[in-house]
């Protein structure tokens, strides 16, 4: 166990899988390393908070798209005759009105946590560590300090991941952290002369 290397993944990398137009792999890939995946109840809350929002705007802008091509049949470059624009135009028309339908079934299900992205992550998440009145405490003093992760407006949630996290981690030799949030790494510019 001690041996076993730990993936650390953001809340906001789970977050985009409710964005993605392929996930299907991705789960799959998550699934097969669930053992090695450390989560808090923390990154499970903001999860659960922040994913139909992710969705509605995957949504909003993939249909914005389909109903701007139903207009960009362009019978005068493409050299059909009216009909076939015309059928063009109903053929796109039909597509969007089924995956407009789709998508209010998806939000649904997605707000009560019955879609398939949240029912494998419900898998991962059912492991997701408390934090300890220590670790609160730890966490709260992080922050009163100003030590990242976490920004001062933001609420304590990073903080608390983070002192669960260096508490489950002790004595691992090996960590891997997937986010984008510049609070836990610096980027280092090598310049090249």
């Amino acid at each position: 166990m001690a041996n076993d290397p730990v993936l650390f993944i953001d809340a906001n990398q789970y977050v985009k899988l409710f964005g993605l137009c392929t996930g299907k792999r991705l789960l799959d890939l998550l699934e097969s390393q669930q053992r090695h995946i450390f989560v808090s109840s923390q990154i499970v809350d903001e999860v659960a908070r922040n994913k139909l929002r992710a969705a509605q705007v995957f949504f909003a802008d993939a249909l914005k798209w389909i109903r701007s091509i139903k207009g960009a049949v362009p019978d005068h470059l493409l050299g059909v005759s009216d009909e076939k624009t015309k059928e063009y135009r109903e053929v796109i028309t039909r597509i969007g009105n089924e995956l407009t339908t789709l998508v209010a079934n998806s939000m649904s299900k997605i707000s009560r946590s019955e879609d398939e992205v949240s029912q494998r992550l419900e898998k991962l998440f059912d492991k997701a560590h408390m934090p300890l009145p220590e670790q609160m405490n730890r966490a709260r003093d992080r922050k009163e300090r100003g030590n990242p992760p976490g920004k001062p407006e933001d609420p304590l949630g990073d903080q608390i991941t983070w002192e669960i996290f260096l508490e489950h981690c002790r004595g691992r030799k090996q960590l891997w952290i997937i986010t984008e949030d510049h609070d836990y790494f610096t980027s280092m510019i090598r310049e090249s002369y």
